[in-house]
C-alpha cells in the first residue's frame, strides 16, 4: 500500500505556525479508532470488521484531504495517524505497511513547533506530549520487529526537538527527576533515553560486528545510567505497588539484557573474568524476579506493552523454569491483545529459538545471544509472517 498523493501533499507542507488544538471535525478519530476497538475482540469476524474499518478510515481520511477539509494544521490528522500507527504495529505481516503512517506521523510532527511549555493550555500540553511519544513507542518496535526500518537517528532528532515537552514536569533531567516520568509520561512509562538505547542495541545485535572501543564506552555508560535511574526508582517508590513503577523497571531491566548481550561480544576476551559473571548472574536474578511478578502485574495494564521485553526476554532464555514463565505469559498476552504481532513472536520463540535448546538448560550467554539475532533477524520474521498469513487466509 503507497502513501496517497493527497497524504504526501499534506505532510510536506512546509511549515506549521503554533497548532490550534481540539477543532475541526472529530468524526475522523472515531473512524481511526475502530478498528483497534475491533482487535480487542477473539471472533474472527471481528478481526475481518477490523481490517475493512482501517481501509474505510484511510479511505475518508484521503477524502477528506484532497477535497481541502482536513489540513497540516489540524490536529485531528496527526492524531488520526497516530490510531493507525497502533492498528498497524498490531499486525506485523503487513509488512512495511505501518512504516508509512509512521513517516507520515515523523512529517507532521517535524513541521509544528512545539509548544510553550508555560502558555500552552495542560489539554495542548498532553496532546502533543502523547503524539511525540507515540511516535517513539511505534519507531521502537517497527524497528525491533521488522529488521528493514532503523529509527533511531530520527527518534533522536525527535527527542531533541521536543526535548521540553519530554522533559518531567517542574524539574531538571536528574535520576530523581526522571524516576518521575513513569508517571507523568502517557504512553512510553519511562524516560525515552531507555527506547533509544534499545533502538541502538537492536542495530547493534543485527549487525553481528564488534564494536568500536568508543561504541563499548558508550554501551556501558548507557547501561551504568539506566541501572542508576532503576535505583532512583526504587528510592523513591520502594514503599509503593504500582503497576506503573513495575513496567518502567521491567523495561529498564529489558534493555540492560540487551546491553550486556551486546557488550559480551565486545569483551568477549574478558569474560571469564569474576566481575562479568557477577554482574550477569546479578542481572539474570533480577530478570527472573521480573517475570515473577509479572504475572501479577498482567493484568492490570494493556497487555500488547509487555510483548517486547517479553520477546527480548523470551530469545536469551535458556533455563527451563524461565522459558516456561515467558512462554505462559506470552499466551496470555496473545489472548488479551489479539495481535498478530505476539502470534509471530510467539511462533518464533517456540519454532526457532527453544525448539534448538537441548536439556541441560543453563544460563549460557553465548547461547542466549543466538536467540536474540534469531528474535531480530528480518528473514526469520519475514518467513514467520508469511507462514502465519497463509494459515489465517
Amino acid at each position: 500500500m503507497s502513501l496517497p498523493m493527497c497524504w504526501t501533499r499534506v505532510v510536506s507542507f512546509p511549515s506549521l505556525s503554533s497548532p490550534k488544538f481540539c477543532r475541526g471535525d472529530r468524526s475522523i478519530l472515531s473512524s481511526c479508532a475502530v478498528p483497534c476497538v475491533f482487535l480487542r475482540e477473539k471472533r474472527f469476524e471481528s478481526q475481518i470488521l477490523a481490517r475493512r474499518s482501517y481501509f474505510a478510515a484511510v479511505r475518508e481520511i484521503s477524502a477528506k484531504i484532497e477535497s481541502g477539509s482536513l489540513g497540516p494544521r489540524d490536529d485531528e490528522l496527526l492524531v488520526a495517524i497516530v490510531w493507525l500507527c497502533v492498528f498497524e504495529n498490531s499486525q506485523v505481516e503487513n509488512g512495511l505497511q505501518g512504516d508509512i503512517h509512521l513517516e507520515a506521523l515523523s512529517k507532521l510532527l517535524f513541521l509544528r513547533q512545539p509548544l510553550n511549555q508555560t502558555s500552552a493550555s495542560s489539554g495542548a500540553l498532553a496532546l502533543e506530549r502523547i503524539c511525540v511519544e507515540s511516535f517513539i513507542y511505534h519507531s521502537a518496535m517497527a524497528t525491533l520487529f521488522n529488521g528493514r526500518r532503523d529509527a533511531s537517528d530520527l527518534v533522536e532528532q525527535m527527542v531533541k526537538k521536543y526535548e521540553d515537552s519530554l522533559a518531567p514536569m517542574g524539574s531538571s533531567h536528574s535520576l530523581t527527576a526522571l524516576s518521575q516520568t513513569v508517571f507523568q509520561s502517557p504512553v512510553l512509562g519511562a524516560p525515552c533515553d531507555i527506547f533509544l538505547v534499545l533502538m541502538q542495541a537492536t542495530r547493534h545485535v543485527r549487525r553481528g560486528e564488534n564494536l568500536t572501543f568508543e561504541e563499548e564506552m558508550d554501551a556501558w555508560k548507557q547501561y551504568s545510567e539506566i541501572r542508576g535511574w532503576e535505583r532512583a526508582l526504587d528510592a523513591r517508590c520502594a514503599h509503593m505497588r504500582e503497576t506503573r513503577v513495575w513496567m518502567g523497571k521491567i523495561y529498564a531491566v529489558t534493555v540492560r539484557v540487551m546491553l550486556i548481550h551486546v557488550l559480551f561480544t565486545a569483551t568477549s576476551r574478558q569474560s571469564t573474568a569474576a566481575s562479568w559473571h557477577t554482574e550477569v548472574s546479578t542481572l539474570q536474578t533480577e530478570t527472573r524476579h521480573m517475570l515473577e511478578m509479572a504475572e501479577f502485574y498482567l493484568h492490570q495494564t494493556w497487555a500488547k506493552f509487555l510483548l517486547w521485553p517479553l520477546a527480548i526476554l523470551g530469545a536469551v532464555s535458556t533455563c527451563h523454569e524461565d522459558i516456561h514463565r515467558v512462554r505462559s505469559l506470552l499466551r496470555q498476552v496473545v489472548e488479551r491483545s489479539h495481535c498478530s504481532t505476539a502470534v509471530l513472536v510467539q511462533n518464533v520463540l517456540e519454532q526457532r529459538v527453544w525448539a534448538r535448546l537441548s536439556p541441560p538448560f543453563e544460563a549460557d550467554v553465548s547461547l542466549s545471544m543466538d536467540g536474540l539475532r534469531t528474535v531480530l533477524n528480518e528473514k526469520v520474521m519475514l518467513e514467520a509472517a508469511t507462514s502465519f498469513t497463509a494459515s489465517t487466509s
